[in-house]
C-alpha cells in the first residue's frame, strides 16, 4: 500500500515496485474505486481492505488520504499490509500541484495564476475530498498530512510504516530499491528504473528535485518557511 500527499512521487514509486518487484502495473486506486467506500466510516474501510488482503493480488493499493481516515484502524492495516509513506520538498509538491489542478478542466483546487498566490491559498474544489477539515492553506494542509503520517503517530506505528524520501528514490535509485527490498521480505529482484514518462498522472512533469527554485523569490521561500519551516527542518528540508 502506497500512501502520500498528491504530487510527492506516488506514481514514481509504485512504478518502480512493479518493475523491479514485479507487482502488477495497474494500482488499486483507494481514492477512485468502483467499490461503495465510506472514508469516514474506518470499519467499512477496513472490511474492504481486509478482503483484498486475502485475495493476494499482486497489485499496489494507492491513497492521497491523511492518516485521520485511518487512524482507528491502522494497526489493522499495517498488520495485513507493507505500508510506504512517500513524501516530498513541500515546494516541489507545490509546484507540480498547482500545475496539475491548472490541468483539470474541472475545480480540482485554487487555480492561480502563480504559484506565489497558490502557495497562499486556501484548499477548494475537488481537491477536498482529502480532508476532514479545512485549512488555512494549501502548506497547511501538506503540513498536516505528512505530521499525520510521519510524526504525531505512535511510534509502534511509525516503526511499521516504511518512508521514503522521493529524493532519495531520484537520485540514489538502486540503493533505495534496495533497502525497499529488505523492508518488504523480498528476496529476489531485479532493480529496473520506469521511464520518466510513466511516473505521472497528467500533466506530464520533469519530476526534478529542487524546480521549485526557477519560480519561488528568496521573499517567497521565506515564506514558506515561515508556515512550515518547522515541519520542513524535521524532514531534513532547509
Amino acid at each position: 500500500m502506497v500512501v502520500s500527499h498528491e504530487r510527492s512521487g506516488t506514481h514514481f514509486l509504485i512504478n518502480s515496485l512493479s518493475e523491479s518487484f514485479n507487482y502488477s502495473k495497474k494500482s488499486l486506486d483507494f481514492d477512485h474505486t468502483d467499490v461503495n467506500i465510506n472514508y469516514y466510516a474506518p470499519k467499512n474501510i477496513l472490511s474492504i481492505l481486509q478482503k483484498l488482503s486475502k485475495v493476494h493480488l499482486a497489485n499496489v493499493i494507492k491513497s492521497h488520504h491523511p492518516v485521520g481516515f485511518f487512524s482507528e484502524i491502522l494497526g489493522e492495516i499495517l498488520d495485513d499490509f507493507h505500508l510506504l509513506y512517500v513524501y516530498r520538498d513541500p515546494r516541489d509538491v507545490m509546484l507540480s500541484l498547482r500545475k496539475q489542478i491548472r490541468f483539470w478542466d474541472w475545480h480540482e483546487g485554487p487555480g492561480t495564476e502563480t504559484l506565489q498566490e497558490f502557495i497562499r491559498s486556501a484548499p477548494s474544489g475537488r481537491m477536498m475530498r482529502y480532508q476532514q477539515h479545512q485549512e488555512p492553506s494549501v502548506l497547511h494542509r501538506w503540513e498536516s498530512h505528512v505530521r499525520g503520517w510521519m510524526i504525531d503517530t505512535s511510534e509502534l506505528l511509525r516503526n511499521k510504516i516504511i518512508y521514503v524520501k522521493y529524493e532519495d528514490l531520484h537520485s540514489d535509485f538502486d540503493s533505495t530499491m534496495q533497502t525497499l527490498a529488505k523492508r518488504v521480505g523480498i528476496d529476489s529482484y531485479s532493480i529496473v528504473r520506469p521511464l520518466p514518462s510513466e511516473n505521472v498522472v497528467p500533466p506530464v512533469s520533469k519530476g526534478e528535485v529542487g524546480g521549485y527554485r526557477k519560480h519561488l523569490t528568496p521573499e517567497d521561500d521565506q515564506f514558506v518557511k515561515s508556515v512550515i519551516g518547522g515541519t520542513m527542518n524535521e524532514l531534513g528540508y532547509q
